[in-house]
């Protein structure tokens, strides 16, 4: 499977899904995982009459099923390299294993730190260009719990599947503390990259412009990355480091402000992108982009 740049649960439910042969299946409407948080398949629905008849036992709820090994590559649509009638549906007995769940119940699983508090939900999740995925949680359950001192609303955590410790009746109990996942949010740029692609996503598509923007940004954090890297390299950042750290960071909202103007106009897509990754900027304190740079003009924002 072929993904150009990072695409969230929002960017990929209604996608149309193609067979090898050009026909159109349906579009996505659920996923499925494995018990260790592995994605496995896709769940393809109908159309939306289709989906509520299904939904109020008026019809048979019979959904295909599109193994991750089927997929050639995902953009606007979702290719597959198998015909339709190859792939097995909801119905079938070995279509959904015992030890798989769709993502619309695991969104219902509470998340635990390592001292067992919990910190929230997953309410999405990311899929990558290296196909690693970041499972987010809601900030709005979880930055109450946060120090004032580091928080500010609207901040997202976000976890991979590696940094599980266990699962205990439906409970997800993460390898971090609460102080862990506070200092691990003031340091790591991934999450402001994640919650800038999924601010992108939410009308169910990437627009030229924010595609430009999201590139750039995944460029520049690798900068980032590598600085915090060999910060890290004997488990302190000091004074220095850090101020460097947050030069990185200011250098990267430059950026994005840099390639949303050199068009003269700042879309209301792109104003979104870079008001979400402000969030993440020095110290915690919140810098909506006005503060930043300034007012301008735009008939199509009203950021």
């Amino acid at each position: 499977m072929q993904i150009e740049i990072r695409c969230s649960y929002e960017g990929l439910k209604d996608k149309s899904v193609i067979d090898k042969d050009g026909e159109r299946i349906g579009r996505i409407v659920d996923a499925v995982f494995d018990d260790k948080l592995v994605l496995t398949k896709f769940v393809i629905g109908g159309s939306r009459l289709e989906e509520w008849l299904e939904d109020r036992g008026l019809r048979p709820d019979i959904d295909p099923l599109v193994p991750i090994a089927t997929i050639s590559r995902v953009k606007e649509n979702l290719h597959l390299n198998v015909s339709k009638d190859t792939l097995k549906t909801t119905l079938d007995l070995d279509g959904i294993g015992e030890n798989e769940n769709k993502f619309t119940e695991i969104m219902k699983f509470p998340i635990l730190d390592s001292n067992k508090l919990m910190i929230g939900k997953i309410k999405s999740y990311c899929i990558n260009p290296d196909l690693h995925i970041d499972f987010i949680i809601s900030g709005d359950e979880l930055n109450p719990k946060l120090s004032e001192k580091h928080s500010i609303y609207g901040l997202i955590y976000a976890f991979t599947r590696k940094d599980i410790s266990s699962k205990e009746d439906n409970r997800l109990i993460l390898k971090q503390s609460l102080q862990e996942i506070e200092i691990k949010l003031k340091h790591d740029i991934n999450f402001a990259l994640i919650h800038s692609s999924e601010v992108a996503w939410q009308d169910g598509k990437i627009s030229k412009d924010e595609f430009e923007i999201l590139q750039h940004l995944e460029v520049d954090a690798e900068i980032y990355d590598n600085a915090l890297k060999d910060a890290l390299e004997d488990d302190v950042i000091t004074d220095v480091e850090e101020l460097e750290l947050e030069k990185l960071k200011e250098n990267l909202i430059h950026k994005a402000y840099n390639t949303a103007v050199a068009d003269k106009v700042i879309t209301r897509e792109e104003g979104a992108i870079i008001d979400r990754l402000a969030n993440y900027m020095i110290d915690r304190r919140k810098k909506l982009f006005w503060q930043v740079f300034g007012t301008y003009k735009d008939s199509r924002s009203d950021l």
